[in-house]
């Protein structure tokens, strides 16, 4: 620590040169202070053990002193008592899809199972993915990776294009912490800069190149693109070639099983490869209910939620907080319904907490860490 040359003052008391501060709970130094800030705090969160089924994170008590403060219940509450709305959990369902799915797979030894966290955004739930045989993770933003590797995951995969240096700076810094990351591209420009990057870190991404068959969103057309991109990664430095990504979004939308084979086989073909949460709400009298679960409780680019147990009835619209249910059958003022939501990860990124249920009582509360806009 030395003063500064030419002084610099602050109401007569000269300023010091430091290699690194605190601000705002954050590490900051002379190349920004990422890197510095991601190894603190990763050091900290891989302090973690696993005790019978849980996995039980060194920030327990932080979040159990926020449970008290801002969940809408508490564990062992009824649940009749939950405040709404609320994102609930089905924890024998969950428990039962984490038994089937490697169950499903196993005539495909080939084929490693690596779930999205967008669908929940929620680390215990991503450990428990990995402790039934999961390889490791998806994320789509540099943040969520964050959230993911401070759970203590060391093996995430970006299925999204990182541009920005700041965020490319980002994941090296996870990758510092002996973290594998891989990440999609589909450009020549974004491979040289993410050699250069992780030259600069002394560490390797692994990059997948994105290939469009058929979403018109990211990802080279198939053929010679392809090619000449894998080519051009095997040629750098600080760059693995790990595979290619098909991503069919299309599919998404397609709902009876036939036609979406359909689908899924003519993204197949053109690139040339083998390869409930619920929520809770109030009704209201008349000619239809309105509940208090709107755009900002269920995230609805991909429709409007289903009532669970009144197939009769149909949520039509939605505004802020509210939504509209006609006809409004049998619900009165103060009723609770279940509500499917059109798509989970776009429900689930709108709450702060994930509420696991069994047998009618409140069994867990997990923090959904990862949650909001892409950062």
């Amino acid at each position: 620590m030395k003063v500064l040359s030419p002084v610099v003052t602050v109401e007569d008391t000269p300023l010091e040169e430091v290699d690194s501060f605190i601000y705002h709970g954050s590490v900051i130094d002379g190349k920004g202070g990422t890197e510095a800030d991601i190894k603190a705090r990763t050091a900290k969160a891989r302090d973690w053990s696993t005790t019978g089924a849980e996995l039980v994170f060194s920030f327990c008590n932080i979040l159990n002193k926020m449970a008290t403060s801002t969940a809408p219940c508490k564990v062992g509450d009824p649940v009749s008592e939950i405040e709404t709305p609320a994102a609930v959990l089905c924890l024998d369902s969950l428990e039962s899809n984490l038994r089937t799915l490697p169950e499903l797979m196993k005539p495909f030894p080939n084929v490693a199972i690596r779930p999205h966290i967008k669908n929940h955004k929620c680390p215990v739930i991503a450990l428990r993915q990995i402790k039934a045989g999961a390889v490791g993770v998806c994320c789509q933003t540099v943040g969520e990776a964050e959230e993911m590797a401070r759970a203590g995951i060391e093996d995430i995969l970006i299925c999204n294009q990182i541009i920005s240096r700041k965020k490319q700076l980002r994941l090296a810094a996870l990758a510092r912490q002996a973290i594998k990351i891989s990440v999609c591209v589909d450009s020549r420009g974004n491979v040289e800069d993410l050699s250069q990057v992780a030259g600069d870190f002394g560490v390797t991404f692994d990059l997948v190149v994105d290939v469009n068959i058929g979403y018109d969103r990211c990802g080279v057309e198939p053929g010679k693109a392809v090619a000449d991109l894998a080519e051009l990664i095997q040629s750098l430095l600080h760059v693995k070639f790990k595979g290619i990504q098909c991503y069919n979004g299309d599919s998404l939308h397609v709902v009876n099983a036939t036609e979406r084979k359909v689908s899924s086989s003519a993204g197949i073909e053109k690139a040339k490869i083998a390869v409930q949460v619920v929520q809770m709400s109030t009704g209201d009298e008349g000619d239809r209910a309105v509940l208090d679960a709107g755009h900002k409780a269920l995230g609805m680019f991909r429709g409007c939620p289903m009532l669970k147990d009144f197939k009769e009835l149909k949520y039509v619209k939605a505004s802020a907080e509210h939504g509209i249910v006609r006809p409004c059958g049998d619900l009165k003022i103060g009723d609770k319904v279940w509500l499917i939501p059109g798509q989970c990860d776009a429900c689930s990124h709108l709450h702060k907490w994930l509420v696991g249920v069994r047998a009618g009582v409140v069994e867990s509360l997990w923090p959904v860490v990862a949650r909001g806009p892409a950062v």
